[in-house]
């Protein structure tokens, strides 16, 4: 049990768009309770819960935007394997496989504090 609380990115604030982005995965996770920080995940156009295509050998650049994250410290993996720990950019050469790529932001003893869903890579 906790209190962590579900950030829903909605083109509006209203019951349907709120539906609309649960079931794209536009959704974020704050660990403990409203106040923690916001996190966002991009790439290009896609945001965290969507997909996107890339041929092997294309990079693909991922970008974390934050805010309030007071000293808490970024962290990207992909496939549940951390990747970078001290920047807000990723890039990655992709191998045309599928993939999935999420982000954190860790407080200074390591425990998550805010968790995004994955973008996903080549799932179709």
């Amino acid at each position: 049990m906790g209190i962590p609380t579900t950030v829903v990115y909605a083109r509006e604030l209203s019951q349907p768009a709120i539906l609309e982005g649960i079931k794209a995965g536009h959704v974020y996770i704050k660990v403990n309770g409203p106040d923690g920080p916001d996190l966002y995940l991009t790439s290009g156009t896609a945001m965290m819960g969507d997909e996107i295509t890339a041929t092997p050998g294309r990079d693909v650049t991922f970008t974390l935007s934050a805010k309030n994250a007071g000293d808490a410290k970024p962290v990207i993996s992909l496939d549940g394997k951390p990747q970078s720990t001290s920047t807000t950019t990723f890039t990655w050469t992709s191998d045309g496989r599928r993939h999935w790529v999420r982000a954190e932001l860790d407080s200074p003893s390591g425990d998550p504090v805010t968790i995004t869903n994955p973008i996903y890579i080549n799932w179709k």
